[in-house]
């Protein structure tokens, strides 16, 4: 009877992981859209990515591979400390997550911004868009490398916005 019981045990482990392999083959498969539904690329396993800027071209990057300085949190306090200090802040409360995707070159020169996902909104525009991704844009010198000789990066960033 307990031999039985191990059995069942182990066949229902071999099934969830199968299910969750095949899941996570369908996302991988299915690639990644910035907010706007304009493709932005595929993850690999190996820690890289295919990256399509904004005027099509396609880029193989590094996932990750770089860092802010001061570190993620550092990066945050940053981007919101633009966002309140920006002539165009009005004090409401949005309380939502955005998701930002930087690409650098190999010189770390970022060379996009792109608003990857909004949680807690549909996906129109709104007037702080612009202020987070110009922000990220002047943040060129305040990175530095965690691998080294690639010749595309990207960051995935998550900005809390009150």
């Amino acid at each position: 009877m307990i031999v039985k019981w191990k059995f069942v045990l182990i066949l229902v482990g071999v099934l969830i992981v199968f299910c969750c392999c095949e899941s996570g083959k369908k996302i991988q498969n299915q690639g990644v859209k910035d907010i706007y539904g304009h493709p932005i690329g595929f993850l690999f396993k190996d820690n890289r990515c295919v990256y399509y800027s904004t005027d099509g071209k396609r880029i193989t990057a590094c996932s990750g591979g770089v860092d802010f300085n001061g570190g993620r949190d550092s990066l945050s306090a940053y981007l919101g400390r633009k966002y309140i200090n920006h002539p165009s802040y009005n004090y409401q409360e949005y309380n939502i997550y955005e998701y930002f995707i930087v690409l650098f070159d190999e010189n770390l020169k970022i060379r996009e911004v792109r608003i990857l996902y909004r949680k807690g909104y549909n996906n129109e525009r709104f007037f702080y868009d612009s202020i987070f991704v110009n922000a990220l844009k002047n943040t060129t010198g305040m990175w530095h490398k965690t691998i080294e000789n690639k010749k595309w990066y990207t960051y995935l960033h998550r900005q809390k916005i009150y």
